[in-house]
C-alpha cells in the first residue's frame, strides 16, 4: 500500500513541476522555454557508486532536452558536472531512440552572483550556457506584494507562484527565506480548496528549487507537509469531480460555445494533475479504462501504467 501511494505521489508531484515551467513561470520565460514542457528522469548512473543527478531536465514542444540548474557557488568544475549531464543523457537518448538529442543548459544564479562565465571551450568543442542572474530582480517588492496577497486572500498568479519559489534564492539568509514563505503557504491549510491546491503546487516548487540550498531539518519538515498534503490535494479533486472539471468539460463539449472553449484553455493547467486523480479515483471505484478515457482524456496506456500500480 505505502509503495503504491508512493508511485501516486510521484506522478503527482512529477505533473506539478511540468505545470509549474509553463511559459508563464518567470524562469520559462528567461530562458524562452514557450508551451508545456515534460520532466524528464534527472539520475545518471555513474562510474563510481554515486548516482549524479541534475536539478530539472525539461523535453521542450520542439524536442529539445533543456538542463536547468541552480548555482550559488558557479566555478568551472561545473562545467565539468554539466558534460557528465550532457553525455550521459545524450547516451541514454541515443539508445533510447537511435537519435542524437539536441541538448540546452539554462543556469539560474542566486542573487549574490552578478556575473559568471558562459562558455565551455576547449578546442576540439565548446558549449555555452543560458543564464539568469536573480540579483536582477527586485526581492523586497516581490516578499511585499506576494506577503500582502497571502495574508489577504488574494490568489496568486502563476508567474506570482514562480517568484514566490524563487524567493528563497533572492535573500541573504536563504534558509531563513525559506522557512518564512513555508510558514505563510501552511496557512492555507485553513482555507479554500483552491487555496490548498496552490499551496502544494507552491511548495513543491519551492522544495524542488530550494532543497540543495536548506538545512536536512527544514527538507523533512517540508517533505512532510507535501506527503500529508497530496492526499489532501487527492481527496479535493475526488470530491469536486462532478461539479468541477468533469461537468465544465462536458458542457463545453456538448454546446461548442466560444466561452466554453476559453474556459478550457483557462483550465489546462490544472488538467494534468486533475486528470491524473480523477483516473485514480476512477480506477479505485472499478470503472472501465474506456470510461476513464472518455471523462479525462488521458491515454490508454497511461491509465493502464496507473491501473499497475493499484
Amino acid at each position: 500500500m505505502k509503495e503504491k501511494m508512493a508511485h501516486q505521489n510521484t506522478d503527482i508531484t512529477m505533473k506539478v513541476l511540468e505545470e509549474a515551467y509553463s511559459t508563464d513561470n518567470i524562469v520559462a520565460k528567461n530562458f524562452g522555454i514557450t508551451g508545456n514542457p515534460k520532466l524528464v528522469r534527472a539520475t545518471f548512473p555513474s562510474l563510481t557508486l554515486d548516482e549524479i543527478r541534475s536539478d530539472n531536465i525539461l523535453l521542450l514542444e520542439d524536442g529539445t532536452y533543456f538542463i536547468l540548474e541552480y548555482e550559488s557557488n558557479p566555478t568551472m568544475s561545473d562545467y565539468f558536472k554539466y558534460l557528465r549531464y550532457v553525455e550521459r543523457l545524450a547516451e541514454r537518448v541515443y539508445k533510447e531512440t537511435n537519435k542524437l538529442p539536441r541538448i540546452e543548459i539554462g543556469v539560474v544564479y542566486t542573487s549574490d552572483i552578478k556575473k559568471s562565465n558562459n562558455l565551455f571551450d576547449v578546442g576540439l568543442f565548446k558549449f555555452e550556457v543560458k543564464q539568469m542572474y536573480l540579483s536582477n530582480f527586485d526581492d523586497a517588492e516581490i516578499y511585499n506584494r506576494i506577503k500582502y496577497k497571502i495574508e489577504n486572500k488574494i490568489k496568486l498568479t502563476n508567474t506570482e507562484i514562480s517568484e514566490t519559489a524563487l524567493l528563497p534564492l533572492m535573500a541573504e539568509n536563504r534558509e531563513g527565506m525559506m522557512r518564512e514563505v513555508f510558514n505563510m503557504v501552511k496557512t492555507f491549510d485553513k482555507s479554500s480548496n483552491e487555496d490548498k491546491s496552490v499551496g502544494f503546487r507552491l511548495v513543491t516548487l519551492l522544495y524542488s528549487i530550494g532543497k540543495n540550498f536548506i538545512s536536512d531539518e527544514l527538507k523533512k519538515e517540508m517533505k512532510g507537509w507535501l506527503n500529508m498534503s497530496v492526499d489532501i490535494v487527492r481527496e479535493m479533486v475526488a470530491e469536486s469531480f462532478e461539479e468541477g472539471v468533469g461537468k465544465g468539460k462536458a458542457e463545453g463539449k456538448a454546446e461548442g460555445k466560444a466561452e466554453g472553449r476559453a474556459e478550457g484553455r483557462a483550465e489546462g493547467k490544472e488538467e494534468g494533475i486533475k486528470s491524473l486523480l480523477d483516473a485514480i479515483r476512477m480506477l479505485n471505484s472499478n470503472l472501465q479504462i474506456e470510461e476513464i478515457v472518455k471523462h479525462t482524456g488521458l491515454s490508454v496506456e497511461r491509465i493502464e501504467e496507473l491501473k499497475k500500480e493499484l
